[in-house]
């Protein structure tokens, strides 16, 4: 029994020497636990590797990188204003398709630099079409009129920046501002 007992502790003993060899020899890695003195300094003359040398070996915290910033997020320093003239004139209709309200808006382009401004002057009239558009279904939209029964000109800046987005790219557009605009009701064209 003695003899069985015997045998069972040397073999444990030689499964965890195989586990702590394999850890070592196939992760390339100390020791993950440090070893009593005596057995340290066995393992130390024929195994240096398994044993993590404090002094060459420093944990020192790294901060954490903070992510990229795109440029493109980034507000403009010197933008360039790219004024869309003349103003469109939109028709709001109602329910029957009846024209309910007459709204003119202008619109003014906020570029990433004034350089940009005679790059973008070619493409006035393909910009001009993509707002006018984009500002005809716009207005017509539910929540493009407010509880008071005016037009929403945030929500129709967000639509014509969208607009000239999708045609000129981030790398040209900032923003798009409704620089003025009027509402009056249909019936006083009508008359």
């Amino acid at each position: 029994m003695i003899r069985i007992l015997l045998f069972a502790v040397i073999g444990l003993l030689l499964v965890a020497i195989a586990a702590l060899a394999g850890w070592v020899f196939a992760l390339h890695k100390p020791l993950p636990f440090p070893l009593p003195e005596p057995v340290a300094a066995i393992v130390e003359k024929y195994v240096p590797q398994a044993l993590a040398h404090p002094d060459a070996e420093k944990d020192v915290p790294k901060e954490p990188q903070p992510p990229p910033v795109d440029p493109l997020t980034l507000a403009p320093v010197n933008p360039g204003y790219y004024e869309i003239t003349p103003a469109f004139d939109l028709t709001v209709m109602d329910a029957q398709a009846r024209p309910k309200y007459l709204v003119s808006v202008a619109i003014t382009l906020v570029l990433r630099t004034p350089e940009q401004e005679p790059l973008v002057e070619p493409l006035k009239l393909r910009i001009r079409d993509a707002l006018l558009t984009e500002l005809i279904g716009a207005v017509n939209r539910p929540n493009a009129i407010d509880s008071t029964g005016r037009v929403d000109t945030d929500y129709l800046s967000r639509r014509a920046k969208k607009a000239a987005t999708d045609l000129l790219g981030r790398a040209y557009v900032w923003d798009a501002i409704v620089t003025t605009a009027t509402q009056r009701p249909a019936e006083s064209q009508l008359r």
